[in-house]
Protein backbone atom coordinates (compact mmCIF):
# COMPACT_ATOMS: atom_id res chain seq x y z
CA UNK A 1 0.00 0.00 0.00
CA UNK A 2 1.32 3.53 -1.04
CA UNK A 3 2.17 4.96 2.46
CA UNK A 4 1.02 8.70 1.73
CA UNK A 5 -1.36 10.26 -0.46
CA UNK A 6 -0.67 13.96 -0.84
CA UNK A 7 1.53 14.52 2.17
CA UNK A 8 -1.12 12.59 4.20
CA UNK A 9 -0.88 8.97 5.96
CA UNK A 10 -2.87 6.94 3.95
CA UNK A 11 -3.95 4.75 6.37
CA UNK A 12 -4.73 7.80 9.21
CA UNK A 13 -6.68 9.40 5.95
CA UNK A 14 -8.59 6.33 5.65
CA UNK A 15 -9.70 5.90 9.65
CA UNK A 16 -10.92 9.49 9.89
CA UNK A 17 -13.05 8.83 6.94
CA UNK A 18 -11.62 11.28 4.47
CA UNK A 19 -11.93 11.11 0.85
CA UNK A 20 -9.82 12.98 -2.08
CA UNK A 21 -12.26 16.03 -2.21
CA UNK A 22 -11.76 16.83 1.44
CA UNK A 23 -7.68 15.81 0.75
CA UNK A 24 -7.69 18.32 -1.48
CA UNK A 25 -9.34 20.93 0.16
CA UNK A 26 -7.16 20.55 2.97
CA UNK A 27 -3.96 20.46 0.97
CA UNK A 28 -5.20 23.69 -0.45
CA UNK A 29 -5.32 25.31 2.90
CA UNK A 30 -2.40 24.17 4.13
CA UNK A 31 -0.37 25.86 0.92
CA UNK A 32 -2.29 28.67 0.99
CA UNK A 33 -1.27 29.42 4.73
CA UNK A 34 1.91 28.86 3.57
CA UNK A 35 2.11 31.46 0.25
CA UNK A 36 3.35 34.77 1.45
CA UNK A 37 1.29 36.80 -1.27
CA UNK A 38 -2.21 35.59 0.11
CA UNK A 39 -3.64 37.59 2.93
CA UNK A 40 -3.46 36.38 6.35
CA UNK A 41 -4.07 37.28 10.04
CA UNK A 42 -3.30 36.23 13.34
CA UNK A 43 -5.48 34.63 16.34
CA UNK A 44 -4.12 35.91 19.85
CA UNK A 45 -2.14 32.41 20.00
CA UNK A 46 -0.43 33.51 16.68
CA UNK A 47 -1.94 30.96 14.62
CA UNK A 48 -1.97 31.79 10.77
CA UNK A 49 -5.76 31.56 9.34
CA UNK A 50 -5.69 32.99 4.97
CA UNK A 51 -8.36 34.36 3.24
CA UNK A 52 -10.21 31.83 0.93
CA UNK A 53 -13.30 32.53 -0.91
CA UNK A 54 -15.35 30.30 -2.36
CA UNK A 55 -14.74 31.29 -5.72
CA UNK A 56 -11.09 31.34 -5.57
CA UNK A 57 -11.00 28.04 -4.33
CA UNK A 58 -13.33 26.95 -6.70
CA UNK A 59 -10.99 28.84 -9.33
CA UNK A 60 -7.52 26.94 -8.42
CA UNK A 61 -9.38 24.12 -8.10
CA UNK A 62 -11.31 22.69 -11.00
CA UNK A 63 -10.56 19.57 -10.54
CA UNK A 64 -13.36 19.54 -7.60
CA UNK A 65 -16.13 19.60 -9.76
CA UNK A 66 -18.17 20.30 -7.49
CA UNK A 67 -20.88 23.54 -6.59
CA UNK A 68 -20.18 26.19 -4.40
CA UNK A 69 -23.41 24.63 -1.83
CA UNK A 70 -20.93 21.47 -2.39
CA UNK A 71 -17.77 23.07 -1.19
CA UNK A 72 -19.94 24.93 2.04
CA UNK A 73 -21.53 22.21 2.73
CA UNK A 74 -17.71 20.56 2.56
CA UNK A 75 -15.86 22.69 4.59
CA UNK A 76 -18.57 23.11 6.97
CA UNK A 77 -18.44 19.43 7.64
CA UNK A 78 -14.24 19.86 8.16
CA UNK A 79 -14.78 22.92 10.39
CA UNK A 80 -17.12 20.63 12.66
CA UNK A 81 -14.84 17.14 12.15
CA UNK A 82 -12.00 19.55 14.24
CA UNK A 83 -9.78 19.21 11.05
CA UNK A 84 -9.73 22.91 9.78
CA UNK A 85 -10.78 26.37 11.77
CA UNK A 86 -12.21 29.64 10.83
CA UNK A 87 -12.79 33.11 11.21
CA UNK A 88 -15.05 35.84 10.24
CA UNK A 89 -13.57 39.39 9.94
CA UNK A 90 -16.13 42.06 8.86
CA UNK A 91 -14.95 44.31 6.66
CA UNK A 92 -14.09 47.66 7.32
CA UNK A 93 -16.61 49.18 4.83
CA UNK A 94 -19.16 47.70 7.07
CA UNK A 95 -20.84 45.40 4.30
CA UNK A 96 -20.27 41.82 4.83
CA UNK A 97 -17.39 39.88 6.44
CA UNK A 98 -14.75 37.61 4.63
CA UNK A 99 -13.52 33.95 6.07
CA UNK A 100 -10.72 33.24 7.49
CA UNK A 101 -8.97 28.91 7.25
CA UNK A 102 -6.27 27.31 9.04
CA UNK A 103 -5.95 23.43 9.44
CA UNK A 104 -5.61 22.00 13.20
CA UNK A 105 -3.27 20.29 14.92
CA UNK A 106 -5.57 17.34 14.37
CA UNK A 107 -5.02 17.62 11.02
CA UNK A 108 -1.17 18.11 10.54
CA UNK A 109 -0.65 15.07 12.55
CA UNK A 110 -2.33 13.09 9.59
CA UNK A 111 0.72 14.22 7.35
CA UNK A 112 3.50 12.03 7.01
CA UNK A 113 7.00 12.44 5.54
CA UNK A 114 9.06 11.89 2.41
CA UNK A 115 11.70 8.95 4.42
CA UNK A 116 8.25 7.53 5.60
CA UNK A 117 7.21 7.37 1.56
CA UNK A 118 10.18 6.41 0.28
CA UNK A 119 10.06 3.01 2.94
CA UNK A 120 6.84 1.91 1.41
CA UNK A 121 7.35 2.70 -2.65
CA UNK A 122 7.57 -1.00 -4.33
CA UNK A 123 10.97 -2.04 -5.65
CA UNK A 124 9.40 -3.03 -8.95
CA UNK A 125 8.89 0.69 -9.87
CA UNK A 126 12.17 0.75 -11.81
CA UNK A 127 13.51 3.54 -9.35
CA UNK A 128 16.24 4.08 -6.38
CA UNK A 129 16.00 5.07 -3.59
CA UNK A 130 18.52 7.96 -4.56
CA UNK A 131 16.70 8.86 -7.97
CA UNK A 132 13.08 9.06 -6.21
CA UNK A 133 15.15 11.19 -3.40
CA UNK A 134 16.62 13.30 -5.73
CA UNK A 135 13.41 14.27 -7.01
CA UNK A 136 11.52 14.81 -4.37
CA UNK A 137 14.24 16.90 -2.36
CA UNK A 138 13.65 18.33 -5.81
CA UNK A 139 10.01 19.23 -4.88
CA UNK A 140 10.98 19.87 -1.77
CA UNK A 141 12.74 22.93 -2.95
CA UNK A 142 9.88 24.37 -4.97
CA UNK A 143 7.49 23.93 -2.07
CA UNK A 144 9.70 25.11 0.65
CA UNK A 145 7.35 27.99 1.42
CA UNK A 146 4.39 25.87 1.63
CA UNK A 147 5.31 22.89 3.83
CA UNK A 148 7.12 25.38 6.10
CA UNK A 149 3.20 26.11 7.51
CA UNK A 150 2.99 22.84 8.99
CA UNK A 151 6.41 22.83 10.91
CA UNK A 152 5.68 26.57 11.73
CA UNK A 153 2.00 27.37 12.44
CA UNK A 154 2.66 28.99 15.91
CA UNK A 155 5.41 31.04 14.71
CA UNK A 156 4.48 33.50 11.75
CA UNK A 157 5.74 37.06 12.81
CA UNK A 158 3.38 39.33 13.72
CA UNK A 159 5.59 42.69 12.18
CA UNK A 160 4.45 42.77 8.47
CA UNK A 161 6.55 44.12 5.45
CA UNK A 162 5.72 47.41 2.92
CA UNK A 163 4.08 44.60 1.21
CA UNK A 164 1.65 42.86 3.38
CA UNK A 165 0.61 45.91 4.33
CA UNK A 166 -0.17 47.46 1.02
CA UNK A 167 -1.38 43.79 0.09
CA UNK A 168 -3.83 44.58 3.20
CA UNK A 169 -4.28 47.95 1.64
CA UNK A 170 -5.67 45.92 -1.58
CA UNK A 171 -8.06 43.49 0.49
CA UNK A 172 -9.83 46.00 2.08
CA UNK A 173 -10.20 48.49 -1.34
CA UNK A 174 -11.74 45.41 -3.50
CA UNK A 175 -13.67 41.94 -3.15
CA UNK A 176 -12.93 41.58 -6.96
CA UNK A 177 -10.45 38.67 -7.81
CA UNK A 178 -9.14 39.86 -10.99
CA UNK A 179 -8.77 43.30 -9.53
CA UNK A 180 -6.43 42.01 -6.37
CA UNK A 181 -4.79 39.88 -8.78
CA UNK A 182 -3.82 42.88 -11.07
CA UNK A 183 -3.38 44.87 -7.73
CA UNK A 184 -1.18 42.16 -6.72
CA UNK A 185 0.96 41.97 -9.90
CA UNK A 186 1.63 46.02 -9.98
CA UNK A 187 2.51 46.39 -6.17
CA UNK A 188 5.50 43.95 -6.96
CA UNK A 189 6.59 45.69 -9.68
CA UNK A 190 6.43 49.46 -7.84
CA UNK A 191 7.76 48.01 -5.23
CA UNK A 192 11.01 47.42 -7.50
CA UNK A 193 11.40 50.97 -8.46
CA UNK A 194 14.05 52.23 -7.13
CA UNK A 195 13.90 55.50 -8.26
CA UNK A 196 10.44 56.35 -6.91
CA UNK A 197 9.81 54.89 -3.24
CA UNK A 198 7.12 53.51 -2.28
CA UNK A 199 5.59 54.20 1.35
CA UNK A 200 1.72 52.98 2.39
CA UNK A 201 0.47 56.35 2.61
CA UNK A 202 1.68 56.88 -0.97
CA UNK A 203 -0.40 53.05 -1.97
CA UNK A 204 -3.51 54.05 0.08
CA UNK A 205 -3.25 57.78 -2.17
CA UNK A 206 -3.03 55.76 -5.46
CA UNK A 207 -5.83 53.38 -4.22
CA UNK A 208 -8.00 56.04 -3.76
CA UNK A 209 -7.33 58.16 -6.94
CA UNK A 210 -7.95 54.54 -8.65
CA UNK A 211 -11.57 54.11 -6.61
CA UNK A 212 -12.63 57.61 -8.52
CA UNK A 213 -11.91 55.55 -11.99
CA UNK A 214 -13.78 53.53 -14.61
CA UNK A 215 -12.27 49.88 -15.91
CA UNK A 216 -9.64 49.85 -12.72
CA UNK A 217 -8.47 46.40 -13.83
CA UNK A 218 -7.75 47.90 -17.70
CA UNK A 219 -5.98 50.60 -15.93
CA UNK A 220 -3.59 48.58 -13.71
CA UNK A 221 -2.84 46.30 -16.48
CA UNK A 222 -1.80 49.52 -18.46
CA UNK A 223 0.38 50.57 -15.51
CA UNK A 224 1.88 47.89 -15.17
CA UNK A 225 2.59 47.33 -18.94
CA UNK A 226 4.25 50.38 -19.31
CA UNK A 227 5.96 50.16 -16.30
CA UNK A 228 4.09 53.82 -14.51
CA UNK A 229 4.43 54.50 -10.85
CA UNK A 230 0.65 55.35 -10.54
CA UNK A 231 -2.53 55.26 -12.42
CA UNK A 232 -4.25 57.27 -14.92
CA UNK A 233 -7.34 57.64 -16.68
CA UNK A 234 -7.36 57.10 -20.50
CA UNK A 235 -9.11 60.39 -20.29
CA UNK A 236 -6.38 62.62 -19.31
CA UNK A 237 -4.54 61.74 -22.19
CA UNK A 238 -5.45 64.49 -24.69
CA UNK A 239 -7.20 62.02 -27.20
CA UNK A 240 -6.53 62.72 -30.59
CA UNK A 241 -3.32 65.03 -29.66
CA UNK A 242 -1.57 62.91 -27.86
CA UNK A 243 2.12 61.50 -28.88
CA UNK A 244 4.24 58.95 -27.65
CA UNK A 245 7.96 58.68 -28.49
CA UNK A 246 10.38 55.85 -28.08
CA UNK A 247 9.99 55.32 -24.01
CA UNK A 248 6.24 55.76 -24.07
CA UNK A 249 6.66 59.65 -22.91
CA UNK A 250 3.51 62.14 -23.57
CA UNK A 251 3.42 65.37 -25.51
CA UNK A 252 -0.01 66.87 -23.75
CA UNK A 253 -2.75 69.03 -25.50
CA UNK A 254 -0.59 71.86 -24.14
CA UNK A 255 2.64 71.06 -25.72
CA UNK A 256 4.04 70.06 -22.54
CA UNK A 257 6.79 67.03 -22.12
CA UNK A 258 5.29 64.50 -19.40
CA UNK A 259 7.34 61.39 -18.69
CA UNK A 260 5.26 58.09 -18.77
CA UNK A 261 4.01 57.35 -15.58
CA UNK A 262 4.31 61.03 -14.01
CA UNK A 263 1.67 63.35 -12.75
CA UNK A 264 -0.01 65.45 -15.79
Amino acid sequence: MRYSILGFNQEKIVEAKLDLTDLLILDYVIRANGNPCMHHILDDSDVSYVWLSHDKIQEDLPILKITEGTLKNKLADLKQRGFISSKQVSRTTGRGSKAYYSVTEYTIELTTSLENDLVERPRHSGMTSDSILNKDNKLSIINNTDNDFLGQLKQKTKKKSLYEKCYDDIIEFTNNVGLIEALNEYLKIRLQMKDKPLYEGTWKGMLKKLDKMDNQIDIVNTSIERGWASFFEPKSYSKGKEKFGEDDNIISEKGEFVSSGETF
